[in-house]
């Protein structure tokens, strides 16, 4: 294919409307148990442009930095509506899977708990993976701490 060709191809791909692009992010990440967020930049970059110096935040934590606006903006709006949620992940789940390439500003955050809201002059990086569902993990994981008269309630 030709270099003038490929590059019309490109911006065509990058005008998706944003219902369109927040469908193609659901799709990838219904098809997996979990989507960190540079599995989902690396699978999103060919539809829009994924990085910048955005931070994808939430109640005070910063869930991810070094976002495009639009990225930010996508996500956001998949975990305000509910389309997506987020469980926590260990920090070294991506410090060790992606050593040497997370944004330095992200790893220069205190680490957040999950249970905690945080000032927005104080942020916190909670680490996070996205899904559309309840991965088997974290309703055995839940299911340790119900009170005794709720253990058969899912």
């Amino acid at each position: 294919m030709k270099e003038g060709a490929l590059n019309e191809m490109r911006s065509y791909l990058r005008k998706k409307t944003k219902k369109e692009l927040i469908r193609l992010a659901m799709i990838f990440i219904a098809s997996r148990d979990y989507v960190d967020f540079v599995e989902l930049a690396d699978y999103m970059k060919k539809y829009m442009p994924v990085t910048g110096d955005a931070g994808i935040r939430f109640e005070g934590s910063v869930l991810w930095h070094g976002a495009s606006d639009d990225f930010s903006m996508m996500v956001s709006v998949m975990l305000q509506n509910r389309i997506v949620s987020a469980y926590p992940a260990m920090p070294t789940y991506y410090v060790k899977k992606y050593e040497g390439k997370l944004p330095q500003k992200l790893l220069s955050l205190p680490i957040g708990q999950c249970t905690q809201k945080y000032n927005e002059n104080d942020l916190h990086w909670l680490p996070c993976v996205l899904s559309t569902k309840y991965p088997n993990e974290w309703l055995n994981f839940l299911e340790e701490f119900k009170p005794e008269g709720l253990k058969n309630v899912r």
